[in-house]
């Protein structure tokens, strides 16, 4: 071709896609999702949890009576965890048993509004929900606001009701209290809420609320942030227990893996809620498809077959010029990412950006792509570093630390480096640290003893999202002194690290 082009892979994030419907693909997590009534949705930032969220409100909404997304990103952790703990000062009750309590209210008022949003405007249901809210405070449509009115107006009945002050002045709650504080639900709402059910009597569809926008969260107290999603992991639990409930409603709550790691731990009915948790994650052929969609305005194939698309705009190999090896092309950029799907994207815009800017030929030349991908890493790597730094403070000038030595390590000598640069002397922190990074994707390893390639041309590691195992897994344990520890290559470039003495490093 003689003109020039740009080919536009459309948005990256699934909340601000115009083509949303056209670009997505019916992953398999999306029908494990749609299978439960009720789930927690574990995903790291950039892997679908937004697009899933949107897929059942938009692609998926007939198969419920009404469908609404509650976007939580207005959510200060501090702010609400500090009224909690004021709570907490006050009536003496476990900080995530307030939580969920708190919680359990917050998604009863989305619940009621939810179904009196299918009402006719001046419906008298409508209204007087309309009133009532106002009323309590709980109209306001920011999530923190309403989070915050609930504890409040929760101290306010129970201050009302009078302490009792023994001798050396501590107040303690008398028995009014402790019967309110019991209470799991704001009467006036539970009222609302059963003429709501009453309605829905014999009705074969559900309302579905999704809670999403977690990853927006800024807060940098670990401790809050347990509290807060331990306290929203027990309340969805307990609806989905609650027949009353769970009969006409269903939960779905999006949140950040990498940000929810201690929930498991402090969750205390986590092992009753097993079979509710789902793990996102996406496989090659999923990718593929992926691509495909995006690929396919720019070229001339009539099919959808990845392969024909795929050859269109790019070379099947590529030259590994440290290893002196020929890769797939597809695989070279896909291991270059974390396995999100917003990482490849971001990586296959850049190098048509680049190419297209420059050249006048269709196809990008491959010697052009490890050198696009390499700039590309740094962005990236850039970028989930700083994220990183909210769940595991000190993240980026560990990944410095790697400047001038191999990407590859002992896990001995791993261990010794992390220990050592996040100030940790405690077994039970070292355990939990590593199998945080192996989980998140930044390390993966292989055992040293199986290890049988005399080629020295690739080094299949094992990583978080290898083999579609992608639920918490306990690493630390399995791993003796002399296997090896691999940095994700999306690291490489930024940490400024030599290349692994075994090969390039891929995923097993």
């Amino acid at each position: 071709m003689s003109r020039k082009y740009k080919r536009d892979l459309g948005a990256m994030e699934a909340h601000s896609d115009p083509k949303f419907k056209q670009h997505f693909i019916e992953v398999q997590d999306l029908l494990s999702i749609l299978d439960d009534d009720s789930d927690i949705v574990f995903g790291l930032k950039g892997s679908g949890k937004s697009a899933l969220c949107r897929a059942l409100h938009e692609l998926k909404k007939d198969e419920f009576l009404a469908t609404k997304i509650i976007n939580l990103d207005d959510l200060s952790f501090t702010q609400i965890h500090q009224a909690l703990v004021s709570l907490q000062a006050t009536t003496h009750k476990e900080l995530i048993k307030l939580s969920s309590m708190t919680w359990r209210n917050v998604l009863l008022i989305y619940s009621i509004e939810a179904y009196v949003d299918t009402l006719d405007k001046n419906d008298s249901l409508r209204t007087e929900v309309d009133s009532l809210l106002s009323r309590k405070s709980y109209k306001n449509h920011k999530s923190n606001s309403r989070v915050l009115s609930f504890i409040q107006n929760l101290i306010s009945r129970i201050a009302e009701l009078g302490f009792d002050s023994s001798e050396d002045s501590v107040l303690s709650l008398n028995k009014m209290q402790l019967d309110e504080l019991d209470k799991p639900f704001d009467g006036e709402l539970v009222s609302t809420f059963e003429v709501i059910l009453d309605k829905l009597a014999g009705e074969p569809k559900k309302v579905l609320i999704c809670l999403d926008g977690f990853d927006s969260i800024i807060d940098h107290s670990e401790e809050s942030r347990k509290a807060i999603f331990s306290g929203l992991v027990d309340a969805i639990y307990k609806n989905a227990k609650d027949n009353s409930i769970n009969h006409n409603f269903v939960y779905k709550a999006f949140l950040p893996r990498e940000l929810t790691d201690g929930v498991r731990n402090s969750h205390f009915d986590s092992d009753k809620f097993i079979f509710n948790r789902h793990y996102l994650g996406w496989t090659s052929n999923e990718f593929k498809k992926l691509i495909s969609k995006r690929i396919k305005p720019y070229c001339k194939a009539k099919n959808n077959d990845f392969d024909s698309l795929w050859d269109e705009h790019m070379p099947k190999k590529i030259k590994n010029s440290v290893h002196g090896v020929e890769e797939n092309t597809f695989e070279y950029i896909l291991r270059h990412t974390l396995y999100r799907p917003r990482h490849l994207l971001i990586h296959l815009q850049y190098i048509f950006d680049e190419w297209d800017k420059n050249n006048h030929q269709y196809k990008v030349d491959p010697s052009s792509i490890p050198k696009i991908v390499s700039r590309t890493n740094k962005k990236l790597a850039e970028l989930i570093s700083g994220e990183l730094e909210y769940a595991i403070p000190g993240i980026t000038q560990f990944l410095h630390s790697w400047n001038s030595i191999s990407c590859t390590v002992t896990f001995e000598m791993f261990v010794k480096r992390m220990n050592r640069l996040f100030g940790l002397t405690d077994l039970s922190e070292t355990r939990e640290l590593f199998d945080k990074l192996f989980n998140i994707g930044i390390l993966g390893y292989f055992k040293k003893a199986e290890f049988t390639n005399k080629s020295n041309d690739k080094m299949s590691c094992v990583f978080a999202y290898s083999n579609g195992d992608l639920g918490k897994r306990l690493i630390y344990n399995s791993l003796e002194s002399d296997d090896i520890i691999a940095l994700s290559p999306i690291f490489q470039e930024y940490c400024g690290c030599n290349y692994a003495k075994y090969g390039f490093i891929c995923q097993k």
